[in-house]
């Protein structure tokens, strides 16, 4: 970079120019990180922590779970495990949007439609 600037190679103007371009792709760089995944929705990336009697039947063909309007991914074997018992889930909430539509005449799309809230790498603990 010092090279492309030296006085001898390019005018002022340029060399300011070009000083200018390579400040603002520094800075707009360092302004990416974690907090901006989805500022619109204040529910993206918020922790959460509920406490649920769970029963295997609300485990879908998918191993999903949906308690408290949050879908938590429990493995089958797991979910036998769970049956019946008060746990307490803990996780990072991820809201999904999905572009799936029913239309007249159409087939009907497979998945979730609609907005919802998945509790990413959740912690699942048994409370007595």
């Amino acid at each position: 970079m010092c090279a492309i600037l030296s006085r001898k190679k390019l005018p002022g103007i340029l060399r300011l120019f070009i000083l200018c371009i390579s400040l603002v792709i520094n800075i707009s760089g360092l302004t990416q990180n974690i907090d901006t995944k989805d500022i619109s929705n204040p529910d993206s990336l918020k922790l959460v922590k509920f406490t649920v009697r769970f029963h295997l039947s609300t485990l879908d063909k998918d191993d999903a779970a949906v308690l408290k309007g949050y879908v938590v991914n429990i493995d089958y074997d797991r979910a036998k495990r769970l049956d019946g018992k008060k746990i307490r889930i803990t996780g990072y909430v991820s809201v999904i949007y999905s572009s799936l539509e029913r239309k007249p005449g159409m087939p009907i799309p497979q998945g979730r439609q609609g907005p919802y809230k998945f509790i990413e790498s959740p912690i699942i603990e048994i409370v007595k």
